[in-house]
């Protein structure tokens, strides 16, 4: 298979950056794979290997795409095979597309994560990620309490202050690695500018991902839930409209879910003190989020 990659306009530091998959490339003339969502609007790129019989694309931001263009249908149109981050995407065009969706979570690099594998879990909580709302600043107050991590791309002033800002993905690895508990909510927040590009798509309002769009919300699941997974951290997940989580990890097997904030200090204030207790659940986390390492998961998904 042919590996074009292209992560620019993308954060810095992806874990995409870490997949390598570049080493799989062995010049076909038959199938591509393209990863980046750059790859997906490059149409002179595309064209260049429009005659290949499989062409695939690793997508890694939809629902997002739908917020930031009216072309997003047309896009992936291209590809006969597209692994997505949003199942609800797949149900909807299911039948409109010859293109085959596969829904996958975040893909891990579970080579990347070995050198972490033996830290001491030290501190209590950790969050990841950048206050988009007040329910974000919510966790945080949460969360201040313990001895915990809040790692952020930009600045806040107190009490919101991150414990580490704009670090890169090895640095938040080894912090991540060293927490028992990670904070995730599965949702992405977005400026009620962008529902006019959303209305812009036929039926539109029989995409389950859009059922909650006056709020200014979609569902998507997020790499730090399988990052955790993959590094042994407890995944609290925050339970919401939608729970994209469950298409493909179990509550209360592979993760745990809170309601609201006093459900969120009680579950912290248990796991901390109990900790042993919950390991059986961050084994299974472990051993189940194997299927979404991006070898096993080229190898036996990808390419075939």
């Amino acid at each position: 298979m042919k590996i074009i990659v292209d992560n620019s306009g993308e954060y810095n530091d992806v874990m995409g950056d870490y997949y390598n998959l570049s080493k799989y490339d062995d010049n076909s003339i038959e199938s591509v794979l393209f990863q980046g969502y750059n790859n997906a609007r490059n149409k002179e790129r595309k064209n260049k290997f429009s005659l290949y019989k499989k062409r695939g694309y690793l997508n890694l931001e939809s629902p997002i795409s739908f917020l930031t263009t009216k072309t997003t249908v047309e896009e992936q149109n291209y590809f006969t095979h597209v692994y997505t981050l949003c199942p609800y995407t797949v149900e909807w065009l299911k039948g409109k597309t010859v293109t085959n969706f596969i829904p996958i979570p975040f893909p891990v690099s579970l080579d990347t994560f070995n050198q972490f594998q033996k830290n001491e879990k030290k501190y209590d909580v950790i969050y990841m990620g950048t206050l988009m709302s007040n329910f974000h600043y919510g966790i945080i107050n949460c969360i201040k309490k313990y001895n915990h991590i809040f790692t952020s791309l930009f600045n806040y002033p107190l009490p919101y202050t991150p414990t580490h800002v704009n670090v890169n993905s090895i640095t938040k690895w080894d912090l991540l690695s060293k927490s028992k508990i990670s904070i995730c909510l599965n949702q992405a927040p977005f400026g009620l500018d962008k529902i006019s590009n959303i209305k812009s798509y036929t039926n539109w309002q029989k995409h389950k991902a859009f059922s909650h769009i006056e709020h200014g919300i979609v569902p998507q699941i997020k790499s730090r839930v399988t990052e955790a997974m993959g590094l042994k951290t407890l995944n609290l997940v925050k339970k919401d409209q939608w729970n994209v989580i469950e298409h493909w990890f179990k509550p209360d097997v592979h993760f745990i879910y809170w309601d609201d904030f006093n459900d969120l200090k009680e579950k912290i204030n248990h796991i901390k003190e109990n900790f042993d207790q919950y390991q059986e659940i961050i084994n299974n986390a472990y051993n189940e989020v194997k299927k979404y390492d991006i070898d096993y998961l080229y190898l036996n998904v990808i390419n075939k």
